[in-house]
């Protein structure tokens, strides 16, 4: 005759089979095992998204010089395409080292059966309201969007180790350079009335406001921070990746606009085994693409390889939870954006140009025009780091298609 379960049977089985469903659903409140979060850091991550398709067409790099100027053409860290006047607008991120914070507009030659080629036509300094250039270190330009009437947005990580008053920002910048407005990152970016400590709240020196991107159908302006705040998570390394947050605006009644929402993104882990060294990974550019999808630019350094890598992923963030009262993101409930793999650029390896036939430090991107097969050229370019030699101002080019985004 069978006996039943004794009461210390019972109390076992609960323990070991509810157990282990509760700390996975409850992971999965906190962030932490999110679709996600596993697949960035699983096997999952290999696998590209087929709702976006790449083509590459070709590479081209930019000389660190140009008939306008003695200020070498460097450092460029952001990346916009303004159709109405056919201009690629690119941003600098000099603090004054080579010349003053400035951005540069480019044309850019389109032909049939050709890599594109953009030529710088205009070197733009930001000014005061007064006219004046400001002085160095007064920004570290990072990001670039262009909105309505070719209205310019730029994104400044800040300097503020140097100049106290360099403080994290977005600005609403002239066509020939004046800044005409500043909106300071308060809390949870940037302490709103103490002087900023290291490893204590807010962002992390020189891993702050990146990217820059404007939707003109939804009149909305985003931003992201390259890494994870302070209070909200440890930096993304070679171990596990981190939780960093989208910042995104309504500028319907104008600059600067009425916070939306703030969304949590999950970078990956560098994608490499035993990356070594002080090697990074970070968010450095994003698109919109309408109905919170993104396309997220994660760009890496290999300290112990001395090369870079980078990944292109597409972001869902229609389900993430809106996080903007949470000053901090540790120990709380919420859920990230999703994303999955569009394209990893190690696979251009052995396809580019003999001039510099590595993938080097992207950090900008930007649709273009349309093309002729259909697609939208979609364009990225790397940051020299005012380099003379290993590094170089490197533009690559894709065509780009979308067979999704109402899924």
């Amino acid at each position: 005759m069978r006996k039943g379960l004794s009461a210390l049977q019972v109390a076992i089985m609960v323990i070991v089979i509810v157990g282990p469903i509760a700390f996975f659903v409850r992971g999965i409140w906190r962030g932490e095992f999110t679709a996600a979060k596993l697949q960035a850091e699983s096997e999952a991550e290999k696998v590209t998204s087929s709702k976006v398709s790449l083509e590459f067409i070709g590479d081209q790099i930019l000389p660190n010089s140009w008939s306008g100027s003695d200020t070498p053409v460097g450092g460029l860290s952001g990346l916009e395409w303004a159709d109405a006047s056919s201009t690629l607008y690119a941003v600098s991120d000099d603090r004054g080292r080579s010349g003053p914070s400035r951005f540069y507009k480019l044309s850019l030659e389109i032909v049939e059966g050709e890599t594109p080629k953009a030529s710088v036509k205009a070197e733009v300094s930001f000014k005061t309201v007064d006219g004046k250039d400001y002085p160095r270190r007064s920004f570290d330009t990072e990001g670039i969007a262009i909105g309505d009437d070719e209205q310019i947005y730029v994104s400044t990580e800040g300097d503020f180790l140097a100049t106290k008053s360099a403080v994290p920002g977005l600005m609403k910048v002239s066509g020939d350079g004046v800044v005409e407005e500043f909106m300071k990152m308060g809390p949870p970016v940037f302490p709103e009335n103490e002087e900023w400590k290291e490893n204590t709240f807010g962002i992390r020196f020189n891993l702050s406001l990146e990217s820059l991107n404007y939707l003109a159908e939804e009149r909305r302006l985003v931003t992201a921070t390259e890494n994870a705040l302070v209070q909200d998570d440890h930096v993304a390394g070679a171990e596990r990746g981190a939780n960093t947050r989208f910042y995104l605006y309504d500028l319907t009644e104008g600059f600067p606009g009425q916070l939306i929402s703030h969304k949590v993104y999950p970078i990956s882990k560098i994608p490499a085994k035993d990356p070594g060294g002080e090697s990074v990974i970070g968010v450095t550019d994003l698109i919109q693409l309408g109905a919170e999808r993104y396309l997220v630019l994660e760009r890496s350094y290999l300290d112990g390889r001395g090369r870079n890598r980078a990944q292109l992923f597409l972001a869902n963030c229609s389900g993430a939870t809106d996080v903007q009262l949470l000053k901090k993101l540790k120990g709380k409930l919420f859920e990230t954006c999703t994303k999955e793999l569009v394209y990893d650029f190690d696979s251009l390896l052995g396809k580019l140009g003999s001039e510099h036939p590595k993938v080097d430090n992207l950090e900008g991107m930007s649709f273009g025009p349309k093309l002729k097969d259909g697609g939208r050229l979609l364009m990225f370019i790397s940051d020299n780091n005012f380099s003379s030699g290993k590094q170089k101002t490197q533009l690559l080019y894709f065509s780009a298609k979308f067979n999704m985004l109402d899924d």
